[in-house]
């Protein structure tokens, strides 16, 4: 089952477009039906694919007509055994359409056999029509820094874009504090407390839905119940890596019953262009200040035991990927399963990981292994 709250504009009854709503109303929806062949997984060609899947019912002010209602039609002929299962709330990331952030919903759904409460708030500003071969070529910086030579001035042309669209996407992260508020106590309050037997909740957010949390913790106006969540993932988090610990702190900490797992790929594309973007245009120096926290190292850690970090650089099959939590299930059953119980709630635990090291720091874990060589990347 797939339900999403948006505080985007609606373009139709049953559909939201790109914009921040001009009355910054909140509107339920749920999937009616999609066709899962459709659905690629994400590997980075398919990404950017934005052909209409989905079916949705009509949408509905959740200030306007009784909750009670609402929430009947919205699990109306759905199997209590459906309702049953995990849930994940889920907060997206940079340049997200309805579609492909439903698309991620879909895969969530079909590969980790979990139920999806999306945040869908209004990320995707515009796209350049040649940004697939910019983004594609800035992959080539791991192996050979001289091979962007050719891209420069294309590169140049994407990041001056990226900034402008940036700085768009995070004035609606802040203008979609309130919506994430209210969507949060919804679907708690309303939503999964009424669910006949008691179900186990996972938040999820990727990528620069962590600026958007992160100024949710940040503000004095916004908390969330202690022990909201079984676990709070970060996954490939754009936001900065050395100051992170000033809000994965204890009021963010206390709303996941089991842990808060931050994930790193240091080799994801997607974070680096972050990055670059932040040393051209607003003046941060190229070490830690603009270091993404998804491509971290750590050196900078929160010492609660609560909050893990994972590793996944050198993970067999995560390779250049920035969408590591929805990998094919045939590559990649190893990593799936990892992300499998922490999606499903279960806390974290050494033993379901593969081959792993540890860092002196006791929060830190590296994924060794199996394929590349030791040391054939960093």
């Amino acid at each position: 089952m797939i339900i999403l709250l948006s505080n985007r504009n609606q373009i139709a009854s049953h559909k939201f477009g790109n914009k921040l709503d001009p009355n910054l109303e909140l509107r339920l929806a749920s999937v009616t039906d999609y066709n899962m062949e459709k659905i690629p997984y994400f590997t980075f060609e398919e990404e950017f694919s934005d052909e209409t899947r989905f079916e949705f019912s009509p949408t509905i002010n959740i200030h306007q007509g009784d909750i009670g209602d609402i929430l009947e039609n919205l699990t109306l002929n759905t199997p209590q055994n459906e309702l049953n299962k995990p849930w994940v709330f889920f907060i997206h990331g940079f340049n997200q359409s309805m579609d492909k952030n439903l698309a991620k919903c879909a895969l969530l759904e079909k590969t980790h056999g979990v139920n999806v409460f999306a945040f869908a708030w209004p990320s995707r500003p515009s796209v350049p029509t040649d940004k697939m071969s910019i983004i594609s070529s800035i992959y080539s910086y791991f192996k050979s820094p001289s091979s962007l030579l050719p891209y420069k001035a294309a590169i140049s042309e994407f990041i001056e874009w990226k900034a402008k669209v940036y700085d768009e996407a995070m004035t609606n992260a802040h203008h979609s504090l309130n919506s994430l508020d209210q969507s949060l106590k919804f679907a708690q309050n309303h939503f999964f407390n009424n669910i006949e037997n008691p179900v186990k909740v996972t938040l999820l957010v990727h990528s620069l839905g962590n600026y958007l949390i992160e100024n949710f913790f940040k503000s004095d106006k916004y908390s969330i119940s202690k022990d909201s969540f079984e676990n709070v993932i970060l996954h490939q988090a754009d936001a900065h890596y050395h100051s992170h610990t000033d809000w994965v702190n204890e009021k963010s900490i206390q709303c996941a019953k089991n842990h808060i797992i931050v994930t790193h790929n240091r080799k994801d594309p997607v974070l680096l262009a972050s990055e670059i973007e932040k040393i051209a245009f607003n003046d941060e120096t190229s070490d830690n200040s603009s270091r993404r926290l998804g491509r971290g190292d750590g050196t900078i850690a929160s010492t609660d035991d609560k909050v893990k970090y994972i590793d996944f650089t050198k993970s067999p099959m995560v390779g250049f990927d920035h969408n590591f939590f929805n990998l094919s299930s045939i590559d990649n059953s190893g990593i799936n399963s990892i992300m499998s119980r922490f999606l499903r709630s279960h806390p974290f635990d050494s033993n379901y990981l593969m081959d792993y090291k540890s860092d002196d720091q006791k929060n830190f874990r590296y994924i060794q292994p199996s394929i590349i060589e030791e040391n054939e990347y960093f």
